[in-house]
């Protein structure tokens, strides 16, 4: 009898228990697939922040794109003085001073390759787009993604005594 009444005291209990592993497994399944989309969304390049300039630190370096008709476009800043400098289509190296833009996120060119050009900085990069607009931190950006070019430079430090770029050196 103390069999029969604890099989019945836990039936309901089961019961309730197994409508709510499936709702539990349906919301689960719900929040993995928005965890999954956000995780997706911020690796794509546009889903990323821009930075205000003031805030990303020296935006100095030399920057470029490959377009694809296969032309490279490139530009460097130099932040100290607020300049920058490109070589144009024809060869001959154009240079001027750049403003960074009132909402702080743009950097604004009077004349790249020939039209005026406002850079956004955001992960290491610079996007250029060709018109003008305030830019906040939860506007997407689409437009030419200049990398910034490490220029061929070496590690500062010494490889690891015993590691294989050690051993190449012997």
């Amino acid at each position: 009898m103390r069999k029969h009444t604890i099989m019945l005291a836990a039936a309901p209990l089961a019961l309730l228990a197994a409508c709510g592993d499936g709702a539990d497994e349906e919301a689960v399944a719900e929040t993995d697939m928005a965890a999954e989309t956000t995780a997706t969304d911020t690796s794509e390049p546009d889903a990323v922040a821009p930075t205000k300039i003031a805030d990303a630190g020296d935006v100095s370096g030399a920057y470029s794109f490959t377009g694809e008709d296969g032309a490279t476009r490139s530009i460097t800043l130099n932040a100290a003085d607020t300049t920058y400098s490109y070589t144009d289509d024809e060869g001959v190296e154009q240079s001027g001073t750049y403003t960074v833009t009132p909402d702080g996120y743009r950097i604004y060119l009077s004349d790249y390759y020939g039209s005026p050009g406002w850079f956004i900085y955001r992960n290491d990069a610079l996007d250029l787009i060709r018109t003008d607009f305030e830019v906040t931190p939860d506007v997407t950006i689409t437009g030419d993604r200049y990398q910034r070019d490490d220029d061929g430079e070496m590690p500062s430090r010494r490889p690891e005594l015993g590691s294989s770029v050690d051993r190449d050196k012997q």
